[in-house]
Protein backbone atom coordinates (compact mmCIF):
# COMPACT_ATOMS: atom_id res chain seq x y z
CA UNK A 1 0.00 0.00 0.00
CA UNK A 2 1.07 3.67 -0.67
CA UNK A 3 1.00 6.23 1.82
CA UNK A 4 -1.77 8.18 -0.03
CA UNK A 5 -3.72 5.05 -0.22
CA UNK A 6 -2.88 4.14 3.84
CA UNK A 7 -3.56 8.21 4.65
CA UNK A 8 -7.05 7.63 3.27
CA UNK A 9 -7.95 4.27 4.39
CA UNK A 10 -6.56 5.72 7.94
CA UNK A 11 -8.56 8.68 7.45
CA UNK A 12 -12.19 6.93 6.37
CA UNK A 13 -11.24 4.70 9.83
CA UNK A 14 -11.36 8.11 12.09
CA UNK A 15 -7.64 8.01 12.11
CA UNK A 16 -7.03 11.62 10.35
CA UNK A 17 -4.01 12.57 12.85
CA UNK A 18 -1.53 10.07 10.97
CA UNK A 19 1.08 11.69 8.57
CA UNK A 20 2.92 9.53 6.44
CA UNK A 21 5.79 10.47 4.43
CA UNK A 22 7.70 8.77 1.85
CA UNK A 23 9.79 11.24 -0.08
CA UNK A 24 13.14 9.89 -1.25
CA UNK A 25 15.91 10.26 -0.19
CA UNK A 26 14.77 11.20 3.61
CA UNK A 27 16.24 13.87 5.01
CA UNK A 28 16.16 15.55 8.25
CA UNK A 29 15.44 19.04 7.13
CA UNK A 30 12.02 17.37 5.58
CA UNK A 31 11.35 15.37 9.00
CA UNK A 32 12.06 18.92 10.66
CA UNK A 33 9.70 20.64 8.54
CA UNK A 34 6.95 17.73 9.30
CA UNK A 35 7.39 18.05 12.93
CA UNK A 36 6.84 22.38 12.36
CA UNK A 37 3.87 21.75 10.51
CA UNK A 38 1.80 19.35 12.14
CA UNK A 39 3.20 19.58 15.93
CA UNK A 40 3.43 15.30 16.49
CA UNK A 41 3.47 13.95 19.76
CA UNK A 42 5.31 10.92 18.53
CA UNK A 43 7.49 10.38 15.13
CA UNK A 44 8.32 7.25 13.93
CA UNK A 45 10.82 6.42 11.65
CA UNK A 46 11.05 3.62 10.02
CA UNK A 47 14.86 2.10 9.23
CA UNK A 48 16.99 5.16 10.70
CA UNK A 49 19.73 4.32 9.11
CA UNK A 50 18.25 4.69 5.69
CA UNK A 51 17.29 8.56 6.24
CA UNK A 52 19.93 10.37 3.85
CA UNK A 53 22.79 12.24 5.89
CA UNK A 54 24.37 14.17 3.29
CA UNK A 55 28.51 14.65 3.66
CA UNK A 56 28.86 11.38 6.00
CA UNK A 57 30.32 8.33 4.42
CA UNK A 58 29.74 4.79 5.55
CA UNK A 59 27.06 2.74 7.14
CA UNK A 60 28.04 3.10 10.56
CA UNK A 61 28.94 6.90 10.41
CA UNK A 62 25.37 7.34 8.39
CA UNK A 63 23.73 5.84 11.40
CA UNK A 64 25.40 7.16 14.36
CA UNK A 65 24.49 10.55 12.67
CA UNK A 66 21.09 9.55 12.06
CA UNK A 67 21.06 8.95 15.46
CA UNK A 68 22.49 12.15 16.90
CA UNK A 69 19.94 13.94 15.24
CA UNK A 70 16.64 12.06 15.84
CA UNK A 71 18.06 12.94 19.43
CA UNK A 72 18.27 16.02 18.83
CA UNK A 73 14.69 16.70 18.00
CA UNK A 74 13.80 14.84 20.91
CA UNK A 75 15.20 17.44 22.71
CA UNK A 76 14.42 20.02 20.86
CA UNK A 77 10.83 19.76 20.44
CA UNK A 78 7.88 17.55 22.49
CA UNK A 79 8.08 14.31 20.82
CA UNK A 80 8.76 11.12 21.60
CA UNK A 81 10.42 9.38 18.45
CA UNK A 82 10.16 5.74 17.70
CA UNK A 83 12.44 3.70 15.55
CA UNK A 84 11.91 0.64 13.50
CA UNK A 85 14.56 -1.32 12.66
CA UNK A 86 15.38 -5.42 11.64
CA UNK A 87 16.81 -7.74 13.89
CA UNK A 88 20.32 -8.98 12.48
CA UNK A 89 21.09 -12.83 11.90
CA UNK A 90 21.57 -13.58 15.35
CA UNK A 91 18.03 -13.27 16.06
CA UNK A 92 16.63 -15.67 13.33
CA UNK A 93 15.01 -18.26 15.29
CA UNK A 94 15.26 -16.78 18.41
CA UNK A 95 12.23 -16.28 20.88
CA UNK A 96 14.62 -14.02 23.63
CA UNK A 97 16.71 -11.20 21.67
CA UNK A 98 18.79 -9.08 23.76
CA UNK A 99 20.73 -5.62 22.43
CA UNK A 100 23.06 -7.88 20.21
CA UNK A 101 20.35 -9.28 18.37
CA UNK A 102 19.29 -5.68 16.55
CA UNK A 103 20.43 -5.13 13.59
CA UNK A 104 24.22 -3.00 13.07
CA UNK A 105 23.94 -3.49 17.19
CA UNK A 106 27.86 -3.19 17.34
CA UNK A 107 27.52 0.71 16.36
CA UNK A 108 25.79 3.32 18.49
CA UNK A 109 22.09 2.30 17.60
CA UNK A 110 21.52 0.15 20.89
CA UNK A 111 23.23 1.94 23.05
CA UNK A 112 21.94 5.96 22.15
CA UNK A 113 18.18 4.44 22.24
CA UNK A 114 15.86 4.53 25.46
CA UNK A 115 13.65 1.63 24.93
CA UNK A 116 14.49 -1.27 22.93
CA UNK A 117 11.52 -3.61 21.60
CA UNK A 118 12.36 -7.24 20.03
CA UNK A 119 9.85 -9.58 18.34
CA UNK A 120 11.30 -12.91 18.63
CA UNK A 121 9.91 -16.04 17.28
CA UNK A 122 10.61 -19.19 15.95
CA UNK A 123 8.97 -22.01 13.67
CA UNK A 124 6.82 -23.36 16.23
CA UNK A 125 5.73 -19.70 17.33
CA UNK A 126 5.08 -19.03 13.71
CA UNK A 127 2.52 -22.13 13.39
CA UNK A 128 0.95 -20.56 16.43
CA UNK A 129 0.10 -16.80 15.13
CA UNK A 130 2.74 -15.88 18.49
CA UNK A 131 5.39 -13.85 18.80
CA UNK A 132 7.68 -13.57 21.94
CA UNK A 133 8.10 -9.47 22.90
CA UNK A 134 11.21 -8.47 24.23
CA UNK A 135 12.64 -5.31 26.35
CA UNK A 136 16.15 -5.67 26.33
CA UNK A 137 16.55 -2.26 27.05
CA UNK A 138 14.21 -0.04 28.96
CA UNK A 139 15.71 3.23 30.46
CA UNK A 140 11.75 4.32 31.96
CA UNK A 141 11.31 1.58 34.25
CA UNK A 142 14.62 -0.72 34.38
CA UNK A 143 12.25 -3.66 33.34
CA UNK A 144 13.73 -6.27 30.83
CA UNK A 145 11.31 -8.37 30.13
CA UNK A 146 10.06 -10.89 27.40
CA UNK A 147 6.26 -12.09 27.36
CA UNK A 148 4.19 -14.00 24.29
CA UNK A 149 1.86 -12.27 22.85
CA UNK A 150 -0.96 -14.03 20.05
CA UNK A 151 -1.11 -12.04 16.58
CA UNK A 152 -3.07 -11.78 13.79
CA UNK A 153 -1.44 -11.45 10.84
CA UNK A 154 -4.40 -11.06 8.51
CA UNK A 155 -5.40 -7.40 10.38
CA UNK A 156 -2.21 -6.71 11.98
CA UNK A 157 -3.74 -7.03 15.85
CA UNK A 158 -1.69 -8.06 18.22
CA UNK A 159 -3.27 -9.26 21.88
CA UNK A 160 -1.28 -10.55 25.19
CA UNK A 161 -1.79 -13.92 26.27
CA UNK A 162 -3.86 -15.27 29.29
Amino acid sequence: VNPATASNLLKDSGYDNIILDDKSPCKFNRIERLINKYEPRYVIYDQLRQISMPGVDGDTAQLTAAVKEARRLCKQYPIITISVTQAGDSARDKLILDMGDCYMSNTTFPGDVDILIGWGTNDGFNAQNRRMLNLPKNKITGRHEHFSVLIDPHKSKIWAEE
